[in-house]
């Protein structure tokens, strides 16, 4: 995904700001483990991966029955914490589209569940230069 970086941390392990498509997203700084050098201000491409809390973990049926709406969004819940709300695009990977393309919370290989709208919790959202 294309993204501006708005605010890059000093060291890995601390807050980033990445703005993709005008929003921006607090997420953990993972960009210097890549060979890139990416400054303030700079365009570069982001991926993202994240981590849940084992307290947090959600049920096949929580995760599919939690966006009646049919909603593309990250709800931010304060730091690196979100509510996710999007559409499975890919069970190979397994990717999910919530306005940020993000690794999908379920594996299966069930191909049924492409096009299926889900909601989950994200208790730390890392960006990486792609």
């Amino acid at each position: 995904m294309k993204a501006r970086l708005i605010l890059g941390a000093k060291e890995e392990g601390e807050s980033a700001l990445v703005e993709i498509d005008g929003i921006a997203y607090e997420c953990m700084d993972c960009l210097g483990y890549s060979s890139l050098s990416i400054a303030n201000g700079d365009n570069f491409f982001a991926n993202f991966s994240w981590i849940n809390s084992e307290d947090q973990e959600e049920s096949w049926e929580e995760i599919f029955s939690g966006n009646p709406d049919l909603e593309l969004k990250m709800v931010p819940l304060g730091g690196w914490s979100y509510r996710a709300y999007g559409k499975v695009v890919s069970i190979d990977p397994p990717l999910v589209n919530c306005g940020i393309l993000l690794p999908s919370p379920i594996a299966t290989h069930d191909p049924t569940v492409v096009g299926a709208y889900l909601a989950f919790n994200i208790f730390r959202l890392d960006v990486y230069a792609a």
